[in-house]
């Protein structure tokens, strides 16, 4: 029987609870739930004080508690399965403790009337007899509870419920036929909330959850496992806090978030791979999807080893951000036929939606050492609409294409008349590989009516790409006459080392000779373009307009510019350092230096977040741009002022604050001072506190 001091405990507590109800509501009488007891191990609703006897009384007293004597442990084998019809409470001695083994569902919670409440707390289940179709728990309208529960070896799902709310803590589910847990919600009163949750070794899945305009909030999650996915959570109109999720092993698909329909979605700590010491997964990684004006902000992601790739995004008029993550050594090497495309990341094809607005960003982000076909750092398929793509403040290093894009590649970027952009800022592509476009290759893109460009690179650096074809670093077509200028933007951007079996070892533009003249126009600006080996340094062809300004282009040792375009006076080059152009000429005049060494320092870590060529005071591009400049931008690639006497040329401003390499200024010894006696202050504040 309960103990005595317990029975005491309680009634002390129920006491005081009661008086402080009387207080609170102006002394109205209150009645107790009744509380009945399992005493014994039996399994018949006929035997009396047996668990289905317990749940029995429970149904004709609404609101009652069912508790379990101390003496009851190790086994409940079930005759006689349980249906929960009313609001209870079960407090059971703890899932360690004692185990229910039913032929069947354990409990199946379905109301007389709608949407009622059950907690049950320190229970384990299993069903040890396989009965097909059996599950742990299987609730309808309800708000169910769980605390330290453990199901599994169900048929079915170890819990399910659905048109009702979940909140489980301390709960693992698994090794169960179809899935860990399963849960679908009908409306905004319906919510899931999961803490310290474990699914591990389902058949189908590890966690499936649905809502519609209902609320989820995920936290301190594991699952392994699972034939389809590992987690997976969607819903229209919902809201959802996810955190602190790991998926190992999954099949087809570890994470998934399906946001629709206004959604939104925030995502953080979710690694998604192989268990430590198990081989790569066969799926991908992570999928997020946001569609009709959804937002998922993702931070924190890992996805690695996975080889059909590590994350797969879709939007269609929605925004996606993914921040502070690493996406690592997915893909297969020799092309990995990833699901869509990238092996890092992919943004597959149609995924921006046909005519509509999206707004994709991935920044402070790794993508390194993944494999594809194509695009296996970053793929990104057909781009519509005014979408846009920023990569930020990322490094992408170490992939390697079978064919195009080591780092990044496009296909069709913008379609008709799309004017979304893709840009690169302060991001570095190094050491990928490929066939061609090693560090990055866009097939084709459309135009804008507003002057901006479809492709930007602002203060990166692309570096050590190696192509075994064409062009190391960057190599940017368009092939097709789209009715207006596309235009290919670098500004304060470094381009060096890179090298190329074939044509072109640091940049190359292409339009098809033959399109109007005015369907692209490459502007290289603020740059430098440096020590690309295999063929010419910059090369620039067919139906298109280039514009060079403030620019350094030398010591490619094949040489350093050549530009072949239809209508070679679409050619402006001003106050540019050239030091071995090809074809054409470049004049000496409007600032131009031609045939001079700026001997400029190694590639090499000067301030900022991206590596650059630092020149000295003794360089014929220090102080070499127009004293007059206008429109210039307001900082070099670095992030210092862009003009520190008369503007340099070059992606870099020399600064005597950062004269040497690497040397960074130290803080001011007044204000280390000012900083220890703020220190000094708090803990003596703190001492007194804790003092008391």
């Amino acid at each position: 029987m309960l103990s005595a001091i317990y029975r005491r405990t309680l009634a002390g507590l129920a006491a005081v609870a009661l008086a402080c109800a009387g207080v609170l509501l102006g002394a109205v009488p209150a009645s107790a739930a009744s509380i009945y007891a399992v005493v014994n191990t039996l399994g018949a609703v006929t035997d009396v004080g047996s668990l289905p006897w317990a749940v029995g009384q429970a149904n004709a007293d609404p609101g009652s508690t069912i508790e379990f004597d101390d003496v009851v442990s190790g086994t409940i084998l079930i005759t006689d399965l349980m249906v929960i019809t009313e609001s209870v409470t079960i407090t059971g001695p703890g899932s360690t403790v004692l185990e229910i083994d039913a032929p069947g569902t354990v409990f199946e919670i379905t109301p007389t009337t709608p949407t009622i409440d059950v907690l049950i707390t320190g229970l384990s289940m299993t069903d040890s007899s396989g009965t097909v179709s059996a599950c742990g728990i299987d609730a309808v309208e309800t708000r169910l509870t769980l605390l330290d529960i453990v199901t599994h070896d169900f048929d079915c799902s170890g819990i399910y419920v659905q048109n009702g709310s979940l909140t489980a803590t301390d709960v693992k589910s698994n090794s169960n036929g179809a899935g860990g847990i399963d849960f679908t919600g009908y409306d905004a009163l319906d919510t899931l909330s999961l803490t310290r949750v474990e699914a591990l070794d389902n058949g189908d899945g590890g966690i499936y959850a649905a809502l519609t305009d209902g609320t989820a909030t995920i936290d301190q999650v594991t699952t392994r496992g699972g034939v389809v996915f590992g987690f997976q959570l969607g819903g229209t109109g919902m809201t959802a806090a996810i955190s602190n999720v790991r998926v190992e092993n999954a099949g087809i698909a570890g994470f998934l978030v399906f946001a629709d329909t206004g959604s939104t979605a925030t995502v953080s700590g979710v690694f998604a791979g192989p268990a430590p010491g198990d081989p790569p997964t066969s799926g991908i990684g992570m999928v997020i999807s946001s569609v009709d004006g959804s937002t998922v902000t993702a931070t924190r992601m890992t996805a690695s080893d996975n080889e059909a790739g590590g994350l797969e995004i879709i939007g269609d008029d929605a925004t996606v951000t993914v921040s502070g993550s690493l996406f690592e050594n997915n893909g297969v090497s020799g092309g990995c036929g990833c699901l869509g495309g990238g092996g890092g990341i992919s943004i597959n094809s149609g995924a921006l939606g046909s005519g509509t607005d999206s707004t994709i960003a991935i920044t402070g982000t790794r993508v390194l050492g993944n494999f594809a076909g194509s695009g296996a750092g970053i793929s990104l398929g057909d781009f519509e609409g005014d979408s846009s793509l920023t990569i930020s403040d990322s490094v992408i290093s170490g992939n390697v294409a079978d064919s195009s894009g080591g780092g990044f590649y496009a296909q069709d970027l913008g379609y008709g008349t799309a004017t979304g952009q893709v840009a690169f800022v302060r991001t570095t592509l190094s050491s990928n590989e490929a066939t061609t476009g090693a560090g990055v290759q866009i097939d084709g893109f459309s135009h804008t009516s507003s002057g901006a460009p479809q492709l930007l690179f602002d203060s990166s650096t692309v570096s050590g790409n190696i192509a075994t074809g064409a062009v190391g670093g960057i190599f940017a077509t368009k092939f097709v006459d789209s009715g207006g200028l596309g235009i290919v933007r670098m500004i304060n951007t470094t381009v060096s080392g890179n090298s190329s079996a074939g044509p072109a070892s640091g940049l190359a533009t292409v339009a098809t000779p033959g399109l109007s003249t005015d369907e692209m126009r490459t502007e290289v600006l603020h740059s430098t373009i440096a020590s690309n080996t295999g063929d010419i340094g910059a090369t620039f062809l067919g139906a298109q307009s280039v514009v060079f300004s403030h620019t350094i282009v030398a010591d490619n040792p094949v040489g350093d510019l050549l530009v072949a375009i239809d209508d070679p006076s679409l050619f402006d080059i001003d106050h540019t350092l050239v030091e071995a152009p090809q074809s054409p000429a470049i004049p000496a005049t409007g600032g131009n230096i031609v045939g001079v060494d700026p001997a400029l320092g190694p590639l090499a870590n000067n301030g900022g977040p991206t590596l650059t060529h630092l020149i000295a005071p003794s360089s014929a591009a220090y102080n070499a741009g127009n004293p007059a400049i206008t429109g210039a931008p307001l900082y070099d690639q670095r992030g210092l002022a862009r003009i520190y006497q008369t503007i340099d040329l070059g992606a870099v401003e020399w600064h005597p604050a950062l004269a040497a390499t690497g040397t960074k200024p130290e803080p001011e010894p007044g204000l280390v001072g000012l900083l220890f006696l703020f220190t000094g202050i708090a803990l003596v504040a703190a001492s007194r506190r804790f003092a008391l």
